[in-house]
């Protein structure tokens, strides 16, 4: 939680499942200079300001049963890419 915090290097998780959650204090102001993650949620009433603010969306790619049938080469199930 942050409480009147100054944090000049910021907070970044990178290249992590780590879902980052930040609570905001209600009557309080906060500052962190930068504020990075893939999975990003904040909450409460208190003001956070960031110089700067970055979350990254990420979405995986599950091949279609049509390309899976492309790709089985071996016509026992298996399937390989490459």
């Amino acid at each position: 939680m942050l409480n009147n915090a100054t944090i000049n290097g910021g907070i970044v998780v990178e290249n992590s499942p780590v879902k980052m959650v930040v609570e905001v204090a209600d009557g309080t102001v906060n500052t962190v200079k930068r504020l990075s993650a893939n999975d990003l949620t904040i909450s409460g009433s208190g003001t956070l300001n960031a110089e700067s603010l970055n979350v990254t969306q990420k979405t995986s790619y599950m091949p279609s049963k049509a390309a899976h049938q492309r790709h089985n080469r071996y016509g026992d199930g298996t399937c390989q890419f490459g």
